[in-house]
């Protein structure tokens, strides 16, 4: 398996894994910049990725190179050997594989496509979406659409991640001029390499944006050594928590929890701005060198499910815009006349995280690491808001990146089992 691990990791070197890493992070950031506004938000940029590689794959010509560009990619074959390095690290973490592998996490991701059997789809690009993309096509049913898909589609989707996504479609997500869906969802469940032991868990205060606090808010509280880095030049420091390994081929994967927390006299528009203006790859790169021992150290339970339904008009002032102009789609359908009015009408994304103690029996003290007495302890406490990352070391791919600027926010019980 070992051998197996090292061919992709070969990747690392060519253009097209580099365009592909520089892309997930600066489409971290671009969302960030048009998204992290006034609420907690969580989402994936690895998501993103897939979904957009699905829409290269049905157009052609100029709508084509711009999506592959934005991809950070030249070619159809850069876009076929980035997916198949993506699909590696899926599967590896996939429910099935997990459940062979217990202490690993597990990451459910799936991609769905809904179009009406009045519009049938050429045979190549149906192979593509289910081969190359492992999507799911089904029937966008033309009559009563309004309530038939929304269910459907609800339906398979809370299927698909074991219940804790529902209600991705919305009664006005569906109209009578809908004629292609895409959706995808996307869950991450992973236990702490070094728990959080949860009789330490206590009550503290959060400062929000505006100077005002919540009070009572659970914080995580450990002595163990952590990896914790200041950058006092850009106004923040970081923490990095990692994830337990898999037991099995999975095991070469080391998936973290970044916190980027600003100093005092910093914001989070301020901070991101300063990580955007700087070698974010050389930032990223520091993280996990080195664990000190931890003076004062807290962090916040919580608990984000976001939806992007707005990203139509976000990507068009990045320069997406042809895929959204009619007949974009029309090479993915066997009869071309019907293609002329075919357009991306709207793409759905759904994101959920917990952070919690997530208490496990393992290796809870296994990963300590030798401290000389002299070392000066350092503080972190995430008192107030802060942006976050889970991504995964060895194939720098950003899974997830979101903002807490409050606690007791971020998700509805009605949507999140």
């Amino acid at each position: 398996m070992k051998r197996k691990y090292d061919e992709s990791s070969s990747f690392s070197s060519s253009y097209f894994f580099s365009s592909a890493v520089n892309y997930n992070t600066e489409l971290s950031f671009f969302f960030a910049e048009n998204l992290f506004l006034k609420k907690n938000m969580v989402f994936s940029p690895f998501s993103l990725e897939m979904i957009f590689g699905i829409i290269s794959a049905g157009t052609s010509g100029d709508t084509q190179l711009e999506l592959l560009r934005f991809l950070g990619l030249r070619s159809m074959k850069d876009l076929v050997d980035l997916v198949k390095i993506r699909s590696d690290l899926l599967k590896h973490f996939s429910p099935d594989h997990s459940a062979l592998h217990l202490d690993g996490p597990v990451f459910s991701f799936t991609n769905g496509l809904w179009v009406p059997k009045s519009l049938p789809l050429k045979s190549s690009f149906k192979d593509t979406l289910t081969t190359m993309f492992n999507a799911a096509v089904s029937d966008l049913h033309t009559y009563n659409r309004g309530v038939e898909v929304i269910e459907e589609v609800n339906s398979w989707v809370t299927r698909k991640t074991n219940g804790i996504i529902k209600g991705i479609l919305q009664p006005m997500s569906i109209t009578n001029e809908t004629q292609l869906l895409f959706i995808n969802t996307v869950c991450f469940k992973g236990e702490w390499e070094n728990p959080f032991p949860t009789c330490l868990t206590a009550l503290h205060d959060f400062t929000l944006s505006d100077g005002s606090s919540v009070r009572n808010i659970p914080f995580m509280v450990s002595d163990e050594t952590q990896y914790i880095k200041s950058f006092d030049l850009f106004g923040f420091k970081t923490l990095s928590l990692a994830y337990k390994k898999g037991n099995g081929d999975d095991k070469h994967y080391q998936f973290y929890l970044d916190i980027f927390l600003p100093n005092p006299g910093f914001d989070l528009p301020t901070m991101l701005q300063s990580m955007a203006a700087n070698n974010f790859d050389l930032i990223m790169s520091r993280l996990v060198q080195d664990k000190v021992r931890v003076g004062e150290f807290r962090i916040p339970k919580f608990k984000i499910l976001s939806r992007l339904d707005d990203t139509l008009d976000v990507l068009k002032e990045r320069g997406v815009s042809k895929a959204f102009e009619k007949g974009a789609l029309k090479d993915i359908l066997q009869h071309d006349a019907a293609g002329n009015k075919l357009l991306v009408s709207n793409i759905f994304h759904k994101s959920f995280i917990e952070v919690n103690e997530r208490e496990t029996v393992a290796a809870s003290v296994s990963t300590s690491v030798e401290v000389k007495c002299y070392t000066p302890s350092v503080d972190f406490v995430a008192d107030h808001p802060f942006v976050f990352l889970v991504r995964e070391l060895n194939s720098k791919t950003i899974l997830f990146m979101g903002q807490v600027l409050n606690p007791t926010e971020g998700y509805d019980d009605e949507q999140v089992s």
